[in-house]
């Protein structure tokens, strides 16, 4: 039998057992010299060590510290790993710091979905294209990306955050990089961009997000500048829905959207900044949206104020974006009035709670990335003792039931209903007394 480890993927309600048959490999800048990287005793020192160490399907784990370099995949399919890659403390303290020599991590065009990196703090890049991560453009996959802060990185012309990262870009923090043209935040980056804050990063045009023409759902964008054109995000062209897009300005033309011509639905535009167009300029027409003196029609929206929590966060001042809470309150217009899809059941917002929730008076999705009073439905515990058994633990509220599905291959699909499970008070446990064989993926749902 091989090794088992669990992790937790997105959304949060889908836990991953994995029957891993790949090697693992430790660096930890902490040893006095490379060993061989087969244990945390003989760790490599840096990375790029591990990297070029490891095959595809195997597993590089990377102790805190930080590490001076600027890494390259190689094409290889691994998974380049934190200790703790959902633990903010851990990421902070993980740190993969360019030096200013170039791109700090470089993707291949090789790599694809079952490649992630996944939990580090990804710092002063300095390259043309991609100061942070930097993709290949002419690919059409790409890793995954997860995790992660990705901050204070510069692309001399495009991507500051980001570069042709056509993976998923997921659960990050991207902040505080610039572009000398285009893309302060990401450039070019075609995949799945969920769940990210995307704040305080600048460009002449698109500070947040550049022609990034996937869908882009359930993240905060704020905070963004542009010196010209489209503070937030400027000719993506994919589906945007689902965000909150606040605070951003354009020296030009649309402080909060300019060129975005698709979908633009269930989200919030509100406190943006531009001579022209300070909501959005040259973009489709919202849908089920609330857009800040918005008058121009469209089925669903409104232009009354969201009410956030506490727009100015806990330093009063808007214009630091990090500590602002753009989450609503209890009387805010924006909650159960957008509109639900099939892909939010299942799915998680920001704080990765259920996506859908009764808010106030139904179970229709609110606009924006944050659903009102979702309850923080978390796994505490995923347990693979020998035998062929799983022991799943999950937090749990007295009285709700519990529906555990699995399925071996996410790709085809396929679910199967495991077992109905009531709650046992504060958390609830289940154990699956069949996991044997390759890779077992579990759902749970609130009934």
């Amino acid at each position: 039998m091989g090794k088992i480890s669990s992790l937790v993927l997105m959304p949060l309600l889908v836990l991953a057992l994995v029957q891993v048959w790949g090697s693992s490999w430790y660096v930890d800048d902490s040893v006095a010299s490379s060993g061989d990287g087969k244990s945390l005793e003989t760790a490599f020192k840096k990375v790029q060590e591990g990297i070029n160490a490891a095959s595809d399907g195997d597993t590089v784990i990377v102790a805190e510290g930080t590490y001076v370099e600027n890494v390259k995949f190689n094409g290889r399919n691994i998974i380049l790993t934190s200790t703790d890659p959902i633990d903010p403390q851990v990421v902070a303290a993980t740190v993969i710091d360019g030096n200013q020599a170039g791109s700090v991590v470089t993707f291949s065009a090789r790599e694809n979905e079952t490649c992630a990196l996944s939990g580090f703090t990804v710092r002063n890049g300095r390259a043309p294209d991609g100061g942070g991560v930097r993709g290949q453009a002419w690919s059409s996959r790409g890793a995954t990306i997860q995790y992660n802060v990705i901050t204070g990185n510069e692309g001399l012309y495009e991507g500051g955050g980001l570069y042709g990262c056509h993976g998923k870009i997921q659960s990050n923090t991207i902040i505080g990089n610039s572009a000398g043209l285009e893309g302060g935040g990401l450039y070019y980056c075609h995949g799945t961009i969920q769940n990210n804050t995307i704040a305080e990063n600048s460009a002449s045009i698109g500070g947040g997000l550049c022609s990034c023409q996937g869908t882009i759902q359930d993240n905060t964008i704020a905070g963004n500048s542009a010196s010209h054109d489209a503070g937030g995000l400027g000719d993506c062209d994919g589906t945007i829905q689902n965000n909150t897009i606040s605070g951003n300005s354009a020296g030009r033309l649309g402080g909060g959207l300019g060129w975005c011509h698709k979908t633009i639905r269930n989200c919030i535009i509100w406190g943006n900044a531009a001579p022209q167009g300070a909501q959005l300029y040259g973009s489709a027409t919202p849908t089920y949206s609330c857009t800040q003196d918005w008058s121009d029609g469209g089925e669903g929206n409104i232009a009354d104020d969201p009410q956030f929590v506490d727009p100015g966060g806990a330093d009063d001042k808007p214009e630091t974006y990090e500590d602002n809470n753009y989450r609503l309150l209890a009387d805010s217009p924006c909650i159960d009035v957008g509109r639900n899809e099939d892909w939010m059941w299942g799915a998680v917002d920001l704080d990765g709670n259920p996506r859908i929730f009764y808010g106030n008076k139904s179970l229709t999705v609110d606009m924006g990335a944050y659903e009102y009073g979702s309850w923080p439905f978390k796994v505490l515990e995923m347990n693979a003792p020998e035998g062929g058994q799983a022991l799943l633990t999950w937090t749990s509220r007295v009285g709700d039931t519990y529906t555990v599905w699995s399925c071996a291959d996410l790709s085809k699909g396929g679910w199967v209903e495991e077992a109905s499970v009531a709650s046992q008070g504060a958390s609830t446990s289940w154990t699956d007394v069949s996991t044997v064989g390759g890779q077992k993926f579990y759902r749970i749902e609130m009934k």
